[in-house]
């Protein structure tokens, strides 16, 4: 049987028409999906300019899939006068909407020129943090200050008189021992541990200097020190806090005036000799304590 050339080629011809339309459709909703997305990022940013970019930048993303899709229902509604298509008019929109976007982004990027500061008035730009401190004290910087620490005498930092702590923080060591046990609620819980029990105040109306007291405990860290030298950090012992909570133990807030108690154990290895309180932020100083033999 002859098989009809004409035939085959309009099959082929109609079968890779159809090839194309599913691809041209695929990339027409990717288009559509991808528009809202970018306006969807730059509410998310919140600024008046980022939405005005995600909004003309997606609808000039999602506007040639979107026509895409009403085109073809449009000669479907209609195929023996298919309407024109328009896609010169379309691509001329999301061209202008692209160029819009892009140059909204550039006006917010265009850095402004600041006016200077008139006479009697400050620069709203930050300045650095200075932790004053006076020359001699305890918390002097850069050096790091270690100091023996002795249970039952006030330890001070940021002094201007270390003799008379006249200090922006000052604490006291009342109890340090080494316990093999403590209690968890209505059980005793056994480790390794020490401890440690104290007062730390700041003076009424605060440090002459300034020095800002309301964090200083919880920029310390506490550590061991063996005989070989090594420092190892350690931590309050979660399970044994005191029955106050977390507010009893030393990382708490301090303000002017305020003298607050803590108890607390800390897990220790065997062969730690010293307890160590190091201020690693500010470096107002370091307090070793011998945990064997005389405080």
């Amino acid at each position: 049987m002859t098989t009809n050339p004409f035939i085959e080629t309009t099959q082929a011809q109609n079968s890779q028409l159809h090839s194309n339309g599913k691809w041209k459709k695929a990339l027409a909703w990717v288009s559509i999906v991808c528009g809202p997305l970018t306006l969807a990022f730059s509410l998310i940013d919140g600024r008046t300019s980022m939405v005005l970019i995600g909004l003309a930048a997606g609808t000039a993303i999602s506007l040639p899939g979107a026509w895409f899709l009403i085109h073809e229902l449009r000669v479907k509604a209609n195929p023996s006068n298919p309407p024109k298509s328009r896609w010169g008019i379309v691509a001329i929109c999301s061209i202008v909407l692209l160029v819009s976007s892009g140059f909204i982004a550039t006006s917010v990027e265009t850095p402004t020129t600041e006016t200077p500061a008139s006479d009697g008035q400050t620069s709203a730009s930050p300045q650095p943090l200075e932790i004053p401190t006076t020359a001699g004290s305890v918390g002097t910087k850069p050096k790091l200050i270690t100091v023996e620490g002795h249970v039952g005498e006030v330890h001070g930092a940021f002094c201007d008189s270390p003799e008379d702590y006249d200090c922006a923080i000052n604490f006291i060591i009342r109890d340090l021992e080494r316990v093999t046990e403590c209690k968890s609620y209505d059980r005793l819980v056994s480790a390794n541990l020490v401890k440690i029990s104290g007062i730390v105040s700041v003076p009424e109306g605060g440090h002459p200097n300034g020095v800002d007291s309301t964090y200083w405990p919880g920029f310390v860290s506490w550590s061991t020190v063996g005989d070989d030298g090594v420092d190892r950090p350690t931590d309050i012992f979660g399970e044994c806090l005191p029955e106050n909570g977390i507010r009893g133990a030393w990382p708490q807030s301090l303000f002017p005036g305020d003298s607050k108690e803590f108890t607390q154990y800390m897990e220790v290895p065997e062969t730690a000799k010293t307890l160590r309180l190091t201020d690693t932020v500010t470096q107002s100083g370091r307090w070793e304590f011998a945990l064997d033999g005389d405080h």
